[in-house]
């Protein structure tokens, strides 16, 4: 009866059911003490021990005893929650402390995580599995059942990371422990996902909350990145792990799912990092939380997997080098934060190993850091006692080695048959079964798997046979290779690796000829293809077997496969682009750029191409070009293994692939049409580096020179068109092209060579070019190669006479045969550039802006050229020499119809450059030279109008400055000013001397002043020297450079003997200099030079050799200049029968009288109409006899000009019409105040060319009261402009606009008190 009665009370106190909270409560507590109470120890006092309490909690949740879970929400399951979860925090802590210990053993540590595990797990396993299982909801509605899961599992995943460096023997049971904790990891971030909904959700309707960021604090953030790290680490457990469970059996699915594992595990290391700088904070960072559950280094093994899958699948250099450093600071901030043992040997060895990979294997690493790790780790394995891991490891290094050595001898392999061959020895010996299994459910170490060993033996010796049969290939033995391979298929019939290996090398020996068996290549494609469904790259070859049959249909449909299965698939990707067009295939190129690949360097090559051919985006294609580059299938295609099949297999027998150097000779075009012509040298230097032929194609040739020709690199691009001329396949267009670039560097050549004084170099440059230029004659010559043909001709100006040697003597009374030639070799320029003029005028498009400025552009050269031709001959009658008659342009083209003849063809070839460009400067400042000696007048004006419309033409400022050097000293100085502020010329200087040179003749009576002058014109010319060898600044040092004379019975006669000397030594030799660069064309420096050789002469020792042969040097110099001067006194001048000139006849005849007379005045005003300024007030009245049109037209052309906008103001009001509209009105009034502003502008914003500075004693040049500035507008214009304002403001409607009416009339008045239309409008409004 006692005891049926305790069993009826022990069912009474069971099989109630709560129907309240209280009752739920009640009954729950009830339920934990009596199960603390039955496990109590008689030896133990404690009441509520941790492991009773936890085996209490773990009872209460099983099924047969309670079916609902609402007892969790129980104060005592919280508080029970409570006490365990900060009995798994010491634990954690306790593990800790006890590893920081100072001499900490092995056991210890493995002791204090092995009784925190046999704690954690049944919580895990009875408790939490069953609670958890309810899902993400019901976790979430839980705090402290969330929190207690979480540490759990923390502890659980930090146990193993911790124990793994000293070799801790854990149960078998952890394996599903771990498999348990992922689960639970996974529930839990579900949980905190909703969690964060519905405090986001709170946060929204409380107005307060400002930043979600802000609310969360710093312990909030330490405990989400902890969970963080542990979800991480768990994930790559538990991927191996599952990997090994489902697929055991099944060796190709067991290399997918590593393969995923792979790709996962590179894509959650970026994740990663993007959190832990989110979550970051002061108390933990994520470098330290990783360490703490080993998760970068757990990332790193799944990423790399080098060990049975080929290292680094989907990871760039970058990436991989990331993953590796993030891997190695786990170990040492374990080491250094959490008390974690020392890494083990093989734990540093798989670092190496992962380093020596991605620096060997992945394109832009440094092979000699691989070589060296490689090496490294083959001393390390010697120390581990276990034999298969120490083999293994040692294999792993012998095929990177070899790898390597294959990589470096492209055409012998030799070295990496050795190596490979060794491997494949040490493969033969060892075997899955040698491995170690204790620790294997941690799958941290491939080879403490038995499946796992199976696969990486089996890959290993796959990948030596490979290299061997690579070896033999390179080193012609295709029978050997073939073998190999075949023995790789025979041990290995199941793997997918050897049979496609095989595949690809029949495939291979069929596309270079060398076998025939297409049938059994396609059957092992075939095959390969059925064994790998998943696998891109069979479905590729084959695409390239039906391409090479011709079948583009189903060579399409590979491809396409190829590429659903692997995006970024090299092989299929570039067989595609063949038979495709780019804009076909621009949408599978963008994804396969999207990809994080190493080879996808043919999808960013083609979007490249795309972005210039399709969008003309030089930049982005720049972005596309610079990504291909860094790809490994475009910079090293043989390292990869399919890598031969990236050519067409219609020409592989033609040799390696050259998609490196086209690429980045399309990148190096791209920089050179942006105008980044340093970066296109280098794309280019690098395109011919990446050349296996050491060639480029004569397209790129000719690029790469035109960029050596902008960057004045003038002998390489005449190289490299010399190439593109010899080479026999070019077509005819690039040579053409190539003869046209090596032209224009041949004349630039001739440039730097008469800067540095190599007349004869220049004359053959000129020549060389000249004749490459003329052989285009026979195809008919295009523009830019005549003009270029007259350049060459005219540049003939610079090079002094004595160049153009002849055989013929000389004739009394006429020109030198030497000055006849050079003016002959000129002349023929005269003809090019009519040539030029004819092509640009045949346009159809008479008012095409480009074809005016190409006829503006002859005409102007043309011009230039007739005028060198008058200059030379002028020169050579003693031009500029000074001291008698016909010393001047303008005496001696008086004198002589041949000058005449030629100064009026060239005004003519300039008023054509005018007319057809008015707004060219160049045309303009030619013209002004032309006039020069015709008429000064027009000349300024034509200066001054080139300046005006380019005030940064120094060319102009130069002219005119030498124009006011006779003039107005005052003009000529401030001209130079300004012409300092444009350029750096040697005309600046030699202007500033001249004008020295002046002023010291008003110091006649005070020589130590003239002297003063003269030594600053010196310094003037030795300036101008410093910037380029000018002849003027040589006669002019020369000249000036001398001293007067020395006391020699001064306290300071030795200095002065020696500064008289030194004068002396400088005037003569740059005089000698003047006249090695003229030849002698100046007949007062001719005498200066004679005067100088005899004073040498004479102070030479007397009878002395030397001093005979230079008194006679001087001598003769003197006779021959004399004898020219007396020449130039005689009529004896060059003349010309007249002859038709190629503008216009007319204006050139007017020139040209028989009798020597002043140029006749209706010539000048003939050619004054036609380049005048016209009259203020003929302006006014031709604006108002033009049309509307003609009107806005010339706004547009001259939009700075408020003449032209009054203009356009007054047609606007004339076309008002009675009832005018408020937009009509407004428009008449925007043009009339647009013309009043700028007409108001320039009278009030008038400066000088240099600021006024006061003069003293009028006799220094330094200083100026006048300016040289354009005309002012006439007051009238602005007065008008005003009155017109007036008008409008008076007719508006508007009331408020009446004053202001006012107040312009008033204005208008003042200006002008005549003006007719203020008159009007203020009797109107009176």
């Amino acid at each position: 009866s006692i005891s049926s009665k305790k069993a009826s009370t022990k069912k009474a106190v069971v099989a109630p059911v709560a129907s309240t909270k209280e009752e739920m409560e009640r009954l729950t507590r009830t339920k934990v003490y009596l199960g603390v109470y039955s496990k109590l120890d008689e030896s133990n006092d404690a009441l509520l021990s941790p492991v009773s309490l936890r085996d209490a909690v773990c009872r209460l949740m099983a099924v047969e005893e309670l079916e609902s879970f609402s007892c969790v929400s129980t104060d005592i399951l919280r508080d029970c929650h409570a006490l365990l979860l900060h009995q798994v925090k010491r634990l954690g802590e306790i593990g800790i402390v006890v590893q920081k210990k100072k001499g900490a053993k092995a056991n210890d540590i493995g002791r204090v995580w092995r009784r925190a595990l046999s704690f954690v797990s049944p919580l895990v396993e009875n408790y939490l599995k069953v609670v958890l299982s309810e899902g993400a909801d019901f976790v979430s509605l839980h705090k402290s059942l969330r929190s207690l899961a979480e540490e759990c599992c923390e502890l659980v995943v930090a146990s193993c990371w911790m124990c793994e460096s000293i070799d801790v023997d854990f149960n078998n049971e952890v394996s599903t422990l771990l498999h348990l904790v992922n689960s639970c990891l996974s529930t839990c971030k579900q949980a905190r996902a909703i969690d964060g909904k519905r405090r986001l959700e709170e946060m929204k309707r409380d107005e307060s909350v400002v930043s979600s960021k802000d609310s969360v604090s710093s312990a909030d953030r330490k405990d989400s990145l902890l969970f963080q790290c542990t979800l991480a680490a768990s994930k790559c457990r538990a991927d191996i792990e599952c990997a090994l469970s489902e697929h055991a059996t099944d060796q190709e699915k067991l290399i997918d799912a590593l393969t995923a594992s792979a790709r996962r595990a590179t894509a959650a290391t970026s994740t990663l990092m993007k959190v832990g700088s989110e979550l970051r904070s002061s108390a933990l960072g994520l470098s330290s939380a990783s360490s703490k559950f080993g998760c970068s280094y757990l990332q790193f093994l799944s990423a790399w997997a080098g060990l049975c899958l080929s290292p680094w699948l989907f990871c760039t250099l970058g990436q991989a080098r990331t993953i590796l450093n993030s891997a190695r600071e786990s170990i040492s901030s374990g080491r250094r934060n959490w008390g974690r043992h020392p890494p083990s040997l093989v734990e540093s060895i798989l670092l190496d190993l992962g380093e020596a990979d991605l620096e060997g294997g992945l394109l832009g690493g440094f092979r000699s850091a691989s070589e060296k790790l490689y090496r490294k780790v083959l001393i390390a394995v010697e120390e581990i006692t276990n034999e298969y891991i120490g083999g293994m490891l040692r294999v792993h290094c012998l095929l990177g080695l070899a790898r390597l050595a294959i990589a470096s001898e492209p055409s012998d392999g030799s070295s990496a048959e050795e190596l490979a061959r060794d491997a494949l020895e040490s493969l033969e010996s060892l075997g899955p079964s040698c491995a170690d299994e204790r620790s294997a459910s941690l799958c941290v170490y491939p080879w403490r798997s038995q499946v796992l060993n199976g696969l990486v033996h089996s890959y290993h010796v796959c990948a030596s046979r490979q290299l061997v049969a690579e070896a033999c290939v390179r080193s012609s033995r295709p029978d050997d290779a073939l073998e190999f391979l075949t023995e790789a298929v025979k041990d290995f019939p199941g793997n997918f690796e050897a049979a496609l290996a095989l595949a690809s090398f029949n495939l291979r020996t069929v596309l270079d000829g060398t076998s025939e068996n297409d049938n059994s290549t396609r059957t092992l494609l075939l095959k390969s293809a059925k064994m790998g469904k998943t696998k891109a790259d069979p479905f590729a070859l084959l695409g390239i077997w039906y391409e090479r049959k011709g079948d583009s249909a189903r060579a399409r449909g590979c491809y396409q496969k190829a590429l659903i299965l692997n995006p970024s698939h090299p092989v299929a990707g570039r067989g595609l682009s063949r038979l495709m067009k780019i804009s076909e295939i621009q949408h599978i190129c963008e994804v396969a750029a999207d990809r994080s690949s190493a080879v996808n360097g043919w999808a960013w090559r083609i979007l490249g191409e795309y972005k210039i051919s399709g969008d003309g985006d030089d930049t982005a294609a720049i972005v596309c070009f610079q990504q291909a580059l860094r790809c490994k299938d475009i910079q090293a295609p043989q390292s990869d293994s399919l890598g031969v099949f990236y050519s067409d297999p219609k020409d592989m027998l033609e040799g390696e692939s050259e998609e490196a150097s086209r690429t980045w000779s399309a990148l190096a075009m791209s920089y050179r049409r942006l105008g980044k012509y340093s970066a296109a040298l280098r794309g280019y230097e690098a395109a011919l580096a990446s050349s296996s032929s050491g060639e480029l194609s004569p397209d790129v040739f000719c690029g790469w020179a035109q960029v050596e020709l902008d960057l004045g690199m003038y002998d390489e691009a005449a190289q490299k068109c010399s190439r593109v001329l010899m080479s026999l396949d070019a077509p005819r267009k690039i040579k053409r092209l190539a003869a046209y670039i090596q032209g224009e560097s041949l004349l630039c050549l001739a440039r730097v060579n008469i800067q540095q004084g190599k007349f004869g170099a220049c004359f053959e440059h000129l020549n060389a070019g000249i004749t490459m230029i003329a052989a285009q004659e026979k195809e008919g010559f295009r523009y830019c190669e005549a003009k270029l043909l007259g350049d060459l001709y005219s540049f003939a100006e610079s090079i002094p006479c004595y160049v153009f040697d002849s055989s013929s003597e000389e004739k009394e009374g006429q020109l030198s045969s030497q000055i006849l030639r050079k003016v002959d070799f000129i002349a023929k320029g005269e003809s090019a550039y009519t040539t030029a003029m004819r092509l640009s005028q045949d346009q159809n498009d008479p008012e095409d802006e480009d074809a005016a400025y190409l006829v503006s552009a002859a005409a102007t050269d043309l011009g230039t050229n007739l005028l060198a031709q008058a200059r030379v001959i002028c020169a050579a009658l003693g031009e500029g020499s000074g001291g008698g008659p016909k010393a001047s342009l303008a005496e001696i083209s008086a004198e002589s119809s041949l000058i005449k003849d030629l100064l009026a063809r060239s005004i003519n070839a300039y008023m054509a450059a005018v007319s057809a460009r008015p707004e060219e400067a160049p045309a303009w400042c030619g013209l002004g030279c032309a006039l020069l000696a015709v008429d000064p007048m027009l000349s300024q004006h034509s200066f001054c109008r080139a300046i005006e419309i380019d005030p940064s033409l120094a060319d102009s400022w130069s002219n005119v400055s030498l124009l006011y050097a006779n003039v107005n000293s005052e003009y000529c100085s401030e001209t130079l000013d300004r012409l300092t502020s444009i350029e750096d010329t040697p005309l600046m200087w030699i202007g500033r001397g001249f004008l020295l040179e002046k002023t010291s003749r008003a110091w006649k009576e005070e020589g130590l002043a003239k002297e003063s002058c003269l030594a600053k014109a010196a310094d003037a010319y030795r300036a101008a020297l410093q910037i380029g060898q000018d002849p003027a600044a040589l006669l002019g040092l020369s000249l000036t450079c001398r001293r007067s004379g020395y006391d020699a019975s001064g306290a300071d006669a030795a200095y002065s003997a020696m500064a008289f000397e030194t004068s002396k030594t400088e005037s003569k030799t740059s005089i000698s200099v003047h006249q090695h660069l003229t030849g002698g064309g100046n007949i007062g420096a001719c005498l200066v030079h004679g005067l100088l050789q005899v004073e040498d002469g004479l102070s030479r020792p007397a009878g002395s050799e030397v001093a005979a042969s230079m008194l006679a040097d001087g001598s003769r110099t003197l006779a021959e200049a004399k004898e020219r001067q007396s020449a130039l006194m005689s009529e004896l001048l060059p003349q010309k029968s007249v002859t038709e000139s190629e503008i216009d006849i007319e204006a050139k005849a007017t020139l040209i009288r028989s009798e020597s007379e002043a140029f006749p005045s209706n010539s000048i005003a003939r050619v004054a109409e036609k380049i005048a300024t016209v009259d203020i007030s003929a302006e006014r009245e031709a604006g108002h006899t033009m049309s509307l049109r003609d009107a806005r037209n010339a706004v547009c052309l001259n939009p700075d000009s408020g003449e032209v906008w009054l203009a356009f103001a007054h047609k606007l009001c004339a076309e008002l019409a009675d009832d005018p509209s408020p937009t009509d009105r407004e428009c008449a009034l925007v043009a009339s105040l647009k013309a009043r502003d700028l007409l108001y502008d320039r009278v009030v914003n008038a400066t000088l060319v240099t600021p006024r500075r006061k003069a003293t004693q009028g006799k220094s040049i330094e200083y100026s009261e006048k300016s040289v500035v354009s005309s002012l507008p006439h007051a009238s214009l602005l007065s008008e402009s005003l009155a017109l304002i007036a008008w409008l403001d008076r007719t508006s409607e508007e009331k408020a606009r009446e004053s202001s009416a006012l107040v312009s009339l008033q204005e208008s008045l003042m200006i002008d008190p005549v003006n007719a239309l203020a008159l009007t409008t203020l009797s109107g409004n009176e």
